[in-house]
């Protein structure tokens, strides 16, 4: 890796370039904060909601229980639209910073800019590659939904099986 001469980082360009670059990281830094609390209220929220599910369902019966399951399911749609938002602003953030800064213009002795995040998609990463794509954090709230789902058609056989 070649550095940059002296002139090009007293430049007004660089220091538009790294103002940009500073500018992306920063919103990029917002948004993955804003995803991780509200993925973090969402799993508060929902064990809450499983735990008195099975708190009523060992003691009260089916009507409780619907209630809870329908409260879980209203809940985890409500977290649907937010967790997205963040991630399509994020590949937006990110595009616009590679439209900006190219990979294939990162390399000469102009454009020192390193990568913006965490690069999901490249070979070196062999780690994150390993992980499934849809246990990603966008497809978790849906995994909760089909779970409130599944409690909710398929419970009414068992009440009758438990007794008082």
């Amino acid at each position: 890796m070649s550095y940059p001469d002296k002139e090009y980082l007293q430049s007004n360009e660089y220091q538009h370039d790294k103002y940009w670059s500073d500018k992306t990281r920063e919103l990029i830094d917002r948004e993955t904060s804003l995803k991780s609390n509200r993925i973090n209220w969402m799993l508060t929220s929902q064990s809450l909601l499983f735990l008195a599910f099975g708190n009523l369902f060992k003691e009260n019966g089916y009507v409780p229980c619907l209630i809870i399951s329908f409260l879980g399911l209203f809940t985890t749609l409500s977290y649907i639209e937010p967790i997205g938002i963040c991630e399509e602003a994020i590949k937006d953030f990110r595009h616009e910073y590679e439209k900006h800064f190219p990979r294939k213009n990162r390399g000469d002795s102009r454009s020192h800019h390193p990568p913006i995040d965490f690069d999901a998609k490249s070979k070196d990463k062999k780690i994150y590659q390993c992980i499934p794509e849809w246990l990603s954090t966008q497809n978790l709230p849906w995994m909760f939904f089909v779970t409130w789902k599944l409690l909710i058609t398929e419970l009414p056989p068992y009440i009758s099986t438990i007794e008082p």
